[in-house]
């Protein structure tokens, strides 16, 4: 098992980062470190290490240049690798939905494995998502499919409608497709995004049929924020 301390610099999944805190991690992002539970739940993510005072891994590449750290000697992580840090055996967990953070939780806390289980699974599916679209993807699929267990599947290749239609969204629409497939309204969401710029609401949630024109369904993407 891996000895870790604060201000270690460790990669997890190619990841580089610093061994820190929570408030460690707001410090890195410009903010001030008293501020990172108000910072951690206006963004809606990573509550649960932040509110269990977890230790966390930030992967903020401009800290690390401020900071002018040598990565030679860093310390490789996996995902799910148990640690001794501060202590305390500790379990890391990548977010692979955000590709840039990863924390150490209590393996005895089921809250958070099992929350690190569910951001695991959610970033396979996004991680196709943004291989397909490229680094510049803004859109974030949240109309996935869930298992038994509650943890999201890969429905991406599902055909969501049948025959012809078209996707809207306040003014944008897109062109005619054909039994298009949920990558397929995935890459129309992200279109519309950019061409509204509406960085708010990026979580396609699904689609809901607005009316038929001329044998074309006309439905409108439901985006949440």
């Amino acid at each position: 098992m891996k000895v870790l301390k604060h201000g270690d610099l460790v990669t997890v999944n190619g990841l580089k980062g610093v061994v820190g805190t929570a408030g460690g991690y707001a410090a890195s992002m410009g903010k001030d470190p008293g501020e990172s539970i108000a910072l951690e739940v206006e963004r809606a993510h990573d509550i649960y290490w932040v509110n269990r005072e977890a230790t966390v891994l930030s992967g903020d590449p401009g800290y690390a240049e401020r900071q002018r750290l040598k990565w030679q000697g860093a310390i490789p992580l996996g995902d799910s690798e148990s640690v001794w840090l501060e202590g305390k055996v500790l379990v890391v967990g990548f977010r692979g939905d955000f590709s840039d953070m990863a924390f150490f939780a209590d393996p005895e806390d089921e809250a958070v494995i099992q929350a690190a289980s569910f951001d695991r699974s959610l970033g396979l599916v996004w991680g196709r998502v943004v291989e397909r679209l490229g680094k510049g993807c803004n859109v974030r699929f949240s109309a996935y499919e869930t298992d038994t267990e509650g943890l999201p599947c890969d429905n991406l290749d599902k055909v969501v409608v049948q025959e012809k239609v078209r996707f809207t969204c306040n003014w944008w629409k897109s062109d005619v497709l054909e039994n298009p497939t949920w990558m397929d309204v995935a890459v129309c969401a992200d279109a519309m995004i950019t061409a509204t710029g509406d960085l708010h609401h990026v979580f396609l949630e699904g689609v809901k049929l607005v009316e038929t024109v001329d044998g074309v369904q006309i439905m409108e993407l439901v985006m949440g924020s």
